[in-house]
């Protein structure tokens, strides 16, 4: 989502609360889906790094900001939503992109699935907000886990009133904490695949 009135960039990590953010500040903004729109800077899930280039100096000019989560239940939201089938994940693979659960996805239970979602298509949010170098290109980072707090005080910053509580939409159904999920061997990997974001945002599986 582009704001030129306010001047703010929201760069839309899938799974993260952000349709939730984007909906409030839906008036102010510009976000589009669907195919027509891939290439187009108020693309859904823009990347950052590809609207810096496409924007150029007034990607600068303008305060970004991003939604990350920790990675483990990240992953877990993921699997219930739609497995992690995204347009941002999903691009140069032949994977087909998915806005529900498929049923070969719900077939191989989460642990299989982890294995093939993180090796065939490598998810990021890291990608998501740095440039080709790996350097973070956003001015705010906001964190799911304390997102109401985090967007009242980024509100202030673009100078909107403050809503009132975000709605919780596109969330994905699950009937245990994500951390019933793992087994060692799943922890880890989710550790070492997501080194850089655990480290940045100080993220622990506890």
């Amino acid at each position: 989502m582009i704001s030129h009135s306010h001047q703010f960039v929201f760069v839309h990590i899938p799974k993260t609360g952000g349709t939730s953010v984007a909906n409030a500040l839906g008036s102010y903004g510009i976000q589009q889906q669907g195919k027509i729109n891939f290439g187009s800077i108020y693309f859904k899930h823009a990347s950052a790094y590809n609207l810096e280039r496409m924007m150029g100096e007034e990607y600068e000019k303008y305060l970004r900001f991003t939604i990350v989560r920790n990675p483990w239940d990240w992953a877990v939201s993921n699997f219930h939503y739609n497995g992690g089938l995204h347009r941002p994940f999903i691009e140069g693979s032949t994977v087909a992109q998915s806005s529900t659960q498929p049923d070969w996805v719900k077939a191989m239970g989460f642990k299989k699935w982890l294995k093939w979602w993180l090796e065939t298509l490598k998810p990021s949010q890291k990608k998501m907000i740095t440039n080709a170098d790996g350097e973070l290109i956003v001015d705010e980072v906001l964190k799911f886990e304390y997102l109401q707090t985090h967007f009242n005080k980024l509100c202030k910053q673009i100078s909107i009133s403050i809503p009132n509580a975000l709605p919780h939409l596109e969330s994905s159904v699950r009937s245990e904490n994500y951390r019933g999920y793992y087994d060692t061997d799943t922890r880890d990997l989710i550790q070492s695949c997501f080194e850089w974001e655990i480290e940045s945002f100080d993220y622990t599986f506890d």
